[in-house]
């Protein structure tokens, strides 16, 4: 048994994890032939963990769809819109919600296939006559997936210029998906070309059914199936267009391409691309051209297999934006019902690697990586140096760099005491300085925001950029592919050298095993076998290069400004710190700090410490030591189990909830969205232009189209959908002061009151009760009035406080003892004096004393008993019903058997 006051339940009512010991239940035991008693004892390491809170009228309703859900079946959709909160067009009646392509039925989609194939092969055939007797000189093609549902008849068939200029007409169905409260991503998947086809039958015609899968945050979206084309264009009115929530600066968006299969076996992934949106602005229309590749992780990026182009746009305060880059990101997934969806999923957001099992190509290509990165860190080691010393073009042809150095290096000589600002101050200058380097770049694709950008926002909340920078195909073309030539060749030419040393290296081997006259043998275990014995040993070490992979990756990203609000910050910091120590005194600090260490640490007075510490003796020494650390194992162990427990619940909890909701299979997304080896920049035909009040236009007059997010926060009674954390616990926190101050004022006002009422809702009256004394009771009786009447029939009309008057009423009283039953009961009474004689009941002389019998008494009560084991005191209360002698006899027996009052 736990017992739970209304203090314990009001302390702990904002959803936090409480553990609460445990009693066993409370028994009857006779000792000695006496009355019978009620014992409680603890149960040793029991606990009751629990989490409690406040219901809100969206949790009453959730439980409410659950229980309808739970017991009938239907659409998880209602429970996903009651769950959803602060995302646009969560509240409205008339969204329609979206299934993604790979939940539907297979058999469905096929038969629905089948039934348009033979429309098309009609159409076709009409159209093969009509090109052979026309003059037209381009053919026209069937519009995939569909026409337009309001042009029917002229969308059914067009020429390639027809559909490449519906194409790229805005989007008229856009769909909301995610959650988040940072801004919108508006993207529209235009085309795919030069796909190659992964069906059989090619010649036939049986080509690539290719469809388009992204993932943004806490959601998975995906477009219409274009069936039997290697360049295929979704239009305007198809599903290829959605409006993403925001939630962190630093996600990407991960976008494969795949062929739909029906059948068993999964979808056949082509390639996939990833895009960072921190280079992008407000108020500009990207048109971005991208090569996919089928993994962006391996020793090389590998041959395009094919290109894909989308339109992309965003909106969203950048001071807000640039604060949230200070919150870590937190873990995102999404699930899926569909094992297929699953793998979709995740080939998505990691390639067709699992790091999850030893690959030896994955190994080998970690271990490259770390070393092409000791490569590169010593070639800018190198190329700094040089440039520093010899004073060459750095900045717009000026030698800025090694003057700043120059001027500093003099300083410090001469001031010793300044070497940390200084070396504060060189840290954030080479963070500028690689900025510098990266916005010289000459392709534009390559460049990202300036310092003063930043600066602008965190001062005065935007960039005061009036006309943001457009990009024209094909700019910088030229000199881009000139710098990445001399970049090339370099590597290129050290590999030569490096190859050229192992040659030499293995030759000289050579000949030193000649050397070596001892027969040699040849290993009976083939490669698979090898793989298979090592594979164990080697995912452990292969998982370990990952993750130092993926630190490298980040910082990384972090100096070369690819993450650039962190960057910024970062910068900003440096040069901060650096003003800073200007005013600190290092000379003073460092010579008082070691004179502190040397005379406190280091005298021969240590060795007394050691014997008052550790013991006199060595072997004192030892158990002491060895006692100590033995204790501290037993704390770390227990505190690890405990916190190990609490995520285990948290985990569990969380799986059975996205289970419930969405399914499945989950899918983890990377929290920093742009951690992978290579890449991806758009190509040089891609554009970046003003945006017209065309596209405005059209995303606003869209239908409501909408994919829940997954991102499960506020909570872990019942979590929702895309709120922010921090004011779901800021409100949790004033719904508990609210809750506590009711309940101290409702208690407030019980324990002053007067008279105890009861309201009866059958007779919508308020009846009153007051406290008589006799010998050794206290007999509680209605008011006056009713009292009076009903002494006068039992016995006679003396006083109150005479005994007699009360022992006829008492001969017939329910006598409960609430102790006993350990229940939250509580009883406030006033016990009034009157004085002898005075049978109008004035109250001349009033004495109120209030006694309440809470919960706090009991719960006292109980842990005597339990630290005591004895027996506790039997005391109680009568209640004397005011009734006729046979229904108070009925009514009496009737209450005592089903135990209500």
């Amino acid at each position: 048994t736990v017992y739970l006051s209304p203090q314990d339940i009001l302390s702990s009512c904002d959803g936090s994890r409480i553990e609460f010991g445990m009693v066993n239940k409370l028994a009857l035991t006779r000792q000695n032939g006496q009355k019978p008693s009620q014992t409680a004892r603890k149960v040793p390491g029991a606990r009751l963990v629990l989490r409690m809170r406040k219901a809100t009228t969206t949790d009453i309703a959730f439980m409410k769809l659950l229980h309808r859900k739970l017991k009938f079946g239907g659409d998880d959709f209602a429970l996903l819109k009651d769950l959803t909160e602060g995302e646009e067009g969560g509240d409205d009646e008339d969204i329609l919600p979206v299934q993604l392509l790979t939940e539907i039925d297979e058999k469905l989609i096929a038969a629905q296939t089948s039934f348009e194939c033979i429309g098309h092969v009609a159409n076709a055939t009409h159209e093969s006559i009509r090109y052979l007797i026309s003059d037209d000189t381009e053919k026209k093609h069937h519009v995939r997936p569909y026409p337009d549902p309001s042009r029917k008849k002229e969308t059914t068939m067009l020429t390639k210029s027809q559909l490449r200029e519906e194409c790229y007409k805005p989007s008229t169905k856009w769909v909301h998906a995610g959650s988040g409260s940072l801004g919108t991503v508006f993207i529209e998947f235009l085309e795919c070309r030069d796909l190659p086809n992964t069906d059989t039958g090619g010649a036939v015609g049986n080509l690539t059914d290719a469809f388009i899968s992204a993932i943004y945050g806490d959601v998975l979206v995906q477009t219409d199936v274009i069936d039997d084309c290697l360049s295929p264009m979704w239009m305007p009115w198809s599903t290829r267009a959605f409006k993403f929530q925001m939630s962190c600066p630093s996600t990407a968006i991960f976008i494969a391409v795949t062929d739909y299969d029906v059948g068993p076996l999964e979808h056949e992934t082509i390639g996939r691309v990833a895009i960072q949106l921190n280079k992008f602005s407000p108020g500009i229309l990207y048109t971005l051209t991208y090569d996919l590749h089928e993994s962006s992780n391996l020793l090389e990026f590998g041959d395009s297999v094919g290109k894909i182009t989308v339109r992309i746009r965003i909106e969203y305060d950048e001071h807000k934006m640039l604060m949230a880059s200070l919150k870590p990101p937190g873990q995102s997934w999404v699930t899926s019902k569909r094992k297929k969806t699953h793998q979709v999923a995740k080939y998505c957001t990691e390639g067709p690697h699992d790091e999850d099992t030893f690959e030896l190509q994955l190994f080998w290509s970690h271990i490259d990586e770390i070393w092409g990165k000791k490569r590169m860190l010593s070639y800018m080691i190198s190329d700094m140096f040089y440039s520093l010393i010899f004073w060459r073009d750095q900045v717009q042809g000026l030698p800025l760099h090694s003057a700043v150095v120059f001027y500093l290096s003099v300083n410090v000589v001469e001031k010793p005491h300044l070497l940390p600002s200084y070396i504060l101050f060189l840290s954030g200058w080479l963070m500028l300085a690689s900025l510098m380097q990266r916005n010289n770049h000459p392709n534009p694709w390559k460049r990202g925001h300036s310092l003063l950008h930043y600066w602008n926002i965190l001062v005065h909340g935007e960039s005061l950029d009036d006309s943001p920078k457009e990009i024209k195909p094909m700019e910088g073309y030229k000199e881009s592919v000139k710098y990445e030539k001399r970049w090339t060749d370099r590597m290129n030419e050290d590999n030569r050298q490096y190859a050229r040393q192992a040659d030499l290296y293995a030759r000289l081997q050579e000949v030193e095993d000649d050397s070596n006259i001892r027969t040699k043998s040849k290993s009976k275990l083939k490669g698979a076998l090898i793989d298979q014995i090592l594979a164990p040993k080697l995912l452990y070490y292969q998982q370990w290069l990952s993750s130092i992979c993926l630190k490298f990756r980040l910082v990384r990203n972090v100096f070369n400004w690819s993450e650039s609000e962190i960057a910024f910050f970062v910068t900003l910091a440096l040069f901060g710190s650096s003003f800073i120590a200007l005013f600190i005194p290092w000379a003073f600090l460092l010579r008082w700090t070691s004179r502190v260490v040397a005379w406190v640490f280091l005298g021969p007075w240590m060795r007394v410490v050691d014997a008052l510490l550790h013991g006199s003796n060595d072997e004192t020494r030892r158990k002491h030591e060895k006692a100590k650390a033995s204790k501290q194992i037993v704390q770390s162990f227990m505190q690890q189990h405990k916190l190990a427990r609490i995520q285990r619940e948290s985990a569990l909890k969380m799986k059975a909830f996205r289970k419930l909701l969405f399914g499945r299979y989950n899918t983890r997304v990377p929290e920093r969205g742009y951690l992978s080896r290579h890449e991806d920049i758009p190509l040089p035909e891609s554009l970046a232009e003003h945006l017209s009040d065309e596209f405005i236009r059209d995303t606003s007059n869209s239908s409501a189209f909408y994919i829940p997010g997954q991102n499960l926060s506020g909570g872990e009674l019942i979590p929702r959908i895309g709120i922010d954390n921090s004011q779901y616990l800021a409100d949790i926190q004033e719904e508990k002061k609210l809750l506590e101050s009711q309940y101290n004022s409702l208690a407030d006002s019980r324990r002053c009151g007067f008279l105890i009422t009861q309201h009866d809702e059958e007779s919508e009256t308020t009846q009153q009760f007051e406290l008589v004394r006799s010998d050794n009771d206290v007999i509680c009786l209605h008011s006056p009035e009713l009292l009076e009447s009903s002494i006068e029939r039992s016995t006679s009309t003396t006083p109150l406080t005479e005994s007699r008057s009360t022992e006829n009423v008492a001969q017939k009283a329910i006598r409960i003892d609430l102790k006993s039953k350990l229940l939250s009961a509580s009883l406030s009474v006033s016990i009034k004096m009157n004085e002898p004689g005075n049978t109008n009941y004035a109250h001349s002389d009033i004495s109120s004393v209030t006694h309440t019998l809470d919960d706090v008494s009991i719960r006292n009560w109980a842990q005597a008993a339990i630290e005591e084991e004895q027996e506790p005191i039997d005391e109680g209360v009568e209640i004397v019903p005011v009734m006729s002698g046979d229904e108070f006899d009925r009514m009496g027996e009737e209450s005592i058997n089903s135990g209500d009052e």
